[in-house]
């Protein structure tokens, strides 16, 4: 209970500066989780469902970053749902094939 002997400004002056280091570790932990270990997790391999998670937008690792790593994390997201896509098309053509197959032979 020692909180309640401080002053007014002190109190306010703990409370800014509590808020303030939570600030940067949720900046730290922007650039060092989003920017860095999760992007590449999801650069690292490209998923067969083209609405994986991991091909959907991430903002929090855009926020602060600068134009050249927005479009490089554009290009690459483009480039990574076109393959999605790509290997999504490939599954859905055999998935029809073998159900008419099947359907035709029954």
């Amino acid at each position: 209970m020692w909180y309640y002997f401080i002053s007014m400004k002190m109190r306010e002056f703990l409370t800014l500066t509590k808020y303030k280091l939570l600030l940067k570790f949720y900046a730290i932990r922007r650039v060092v989780w989003n920017r860095g270990i999760f992007l590449f997790w999801c650069i690292l391999w490209v998923r067969k469902n083209e609405f994986h998670y991991s091909l959907s937008l991430d903002v929090e690792a855009l926020v602060g970053s600068s134009v050249g790593f927005k479009a490089w994390c554009f290009n690459s997201l483009n480039r990574r749902r076109g393959i999605a896509h790509k290997k999504d098309l490939i599954f859905m053509d055999r998935f029809f094939f073998f159900r008419e197959f099947i359907w035709k032979n029954a």
